[in-house]
């Protein structure tokens, strides 16, 4: 099933390295601010995440996943606030943004997987998909759920397909 058990024991085995900058998981205080943060309730499937580990060290760019990192519970609230804003301010197109995605893997560029909140722009609840900062509002679905995120990052894992760069 993928659980984030076995997600910790791959990374010990095969990624120490990566599973040193991990977070000790978030605490309900700081999920609770996240809630207030990104303005929802926060699904029991992307808190499951961060009461996994809080992200991983800030200023570290070592990468989870292609090349995307981990983002802390706090850079992603910043992330989330800081494009709820910019959204209306830059006059961007409703289907750019919506405060109903949750940022979480970053690429350090501006693009993010996000985890959605509520229906919208023909995305529904629990999907993971791709943000693209420069202006596209063709957004890809990348996965239907959190659960089929986990499953692909261990599948991904198990089978050399992590596609790391550096």
């Amino acid at each position: 099933m993928a659980s984030y058990q076995q997600l910790d024991h791959w990374l010990v085995a095969n990624r120490p390295d990566y599973h040193r900058v991990l977070q000790p998981p978030a605490t309900e205080a700081e999920l609770t601010a996240a809630a207030t943060a990104y303005g929802c309730i926060l699904p029991k499937e992307f808190a499951d995440l961060y009461r996994w580990h809080n992200g991983q060290q800030p200023g570290d760019f070592t990468e989870l996943l292609l090349n995307l990192t981990f983002m802390t519970l706090r850079e992603s609230m910043e992330t989330h606030t800081m494009l709820t804003d910019m959204a209306p301010a830059e006059g961007w197109p409703s289907e750019h943004w919506q405060a109903a995605w949750l940022p979480f893997l970053d690429n350090g560029g501006g693009d993010h997987l996000c985890y959605v909140v509520s229906d919208g722009h023909g995305f529904t609840p629990g999907q993971v998909i791709w943000f693209d900062h420069e202006g596209d509002e063709s957004h890809e679905v990348v996965h239907e759920s959190m659960l089929d995120f986990r499953r692909d990052l261990y599948d991904r894992m198990l089978n050399d397909r992590l596609e790391l760069t550096g």
